[in-house]
């Protein structure tokens, strides 16, 4: 199974530290972020996993150019993860990184495409789960569309060769996203038990 650190993401996904979690030391782009200047999504009065979402835009905007995994704890995509899917729970904020997230992914290819895509998994099996806040009225016709997007990304993926471990992450994803919570949660259970037999 693939180790990210105790890094957050859905959980039964990747193995967690028993900790109290802390704030990570998110980095600020002082230019801001056209990408991300959405009037809509009024980012300071959405949430997180650490409270107001107002820094959420210039972190996508870094996540637009850092090729690293989202197990590098170096990484814009480990703090996206840490914010936006903590350890299997979802928040407003994340419904309006959606669409973000389905950019970042169209400018990608292969493997590059994991973290956003399987990011936005993530955050609909959280929904799924009753472990997220309902979608706010304003971010939902751009969360709908985001997730039929994504999960037509990883259909093409599907059909390309990729490893089991990879096939079976992103199977799980296409199963939140097509609203399958059960099979998604079966897949990642599986997943996450032949990796704990793996390395015991």
């Amino acid at each position: 199974m693939r180790l990210q650190l105790a890094a957050p993401g859905c959980q039964g996904r990747i193995p967690f530290v028993n900790h109290t979690p802390r704030r990570p030391q998110l980095k600020r782009d002082p230019l801001g972020s056209a990408m991300t200047k959405d009037p809509r999504a009024s980012w300071d009065r959405l949430t997180h996993a650490y409270g107001a979402a107002g820094d959420i835009p210039a972190l996508l905007e870094r996540a637009r150019f850092d090729l690293r995994s989202g197990s590098d704890s170096a990484s814009a995509w480990f703090e996206l993860w840490s914010a936006l899917c903590h350890q299997g729970d979802a928040y407003t904020a994340s419904y309006a990184a959606a669409k973000h997230l389905v950019v970042i992914a169209k400018a990608r290819e292969g493997k590059e495409q994991y973290d956003p895509l399987s990011l936005l998994g993530c955050i609909e099996l959280a929904r799924l789960e009753g472990r997220a806040p309902p979608i706010p009225d304003d971010l939902l016709e751009e969360y709908e569309r985001a997730k039929n997007e994504a999960a037509r990304m990883i259909e093409a993926l599907l059909v390309t060769q990729l490893d089991k471990e990879w096939r079976t992450t992103l199977s799980a994803d296409l199963a939140s996203l097509q609203g399958h919570a059960a099979k998604a949660r079966a897949l990642l259970d599986a997943d996450w038990e032949l990796g704990g037999e793996g390395a015991a």
